[in-house]
């Protein structure tokens, strides 16, 4: 039973964590609670300059709704397990970086609206005028399939970048 970790010892057998030097189930819990809500806006500048006209009365509402609990989630497992958290911060700096040329960002976005659109849950557009997200379902929904793919991808980005990263040690 060496590598399986005990939920019933007590706090004074804890043991130092090889890598980082602390101990184990102490991380740094206020950085995260600053650094993770930053990365997270970033990354959500491109989807906000391009979304946020969309939406409309209730729609900012449901979005606004969608992006805490997108945020509460995210932060919920960086805070529980290390592994994630490594991941989620090397994959959420790379989307990050994505933004310079925001194909991806634009495709889940379109995507999403045409879902949502589909559903009949708000989405709302002619020919000559754009599309306007109306009802907070809708404004709900296309944040969440928007920012549901985003953190997937930056859960993807992170898993490869550290199986890139544990090959060259």
């Amino acid at each position: 039973m060496s590598g399986v970790s005990n939920p019933y010892r007590s706090p004074d057998s804890l043991q130092k964590d090889e890598v980082n030097g602390t101990v184990e189930g102490s991380g740094n819990v206020l950085r995260d609670l600053i650094c993770w809500p930053i990365l997270f806006g970033i990354n959500m500048i491109i989807p906000l300059l391009f979304g946020w006209s969309t939406l409309r009365d209730h729609g900012k509402a449901g979005a606004a709704a969608a992006t805490v609990l997108l945020l509460s989630i995210s932060l919920a497992v960086l805070l529980s397990d290390r592994v994630w958290k490594r991941r989620l911060y090397l994959g959420g700096f790379l989307v990050s970086l994505a933004q310079l040329f925001p194909v991806m960002h634009l495709i889940v976005g379109m995507i999403s609206i045409e879902i949502v659109r589909n559903l009949r849950l708000g989405v709302f557009g002619t020919e000559t005028e754009p599309d306007h997200v109306t009802s907070e379902a809708g404004g709900f929904l296309i944040v969440l399939l928007v920012g549901g793919s985003l953190l997937l991808a930056a859960s993807l980005c992170g898993w490869f970048g550290s199986l890139i990263f544990r090959a060259k040690k």
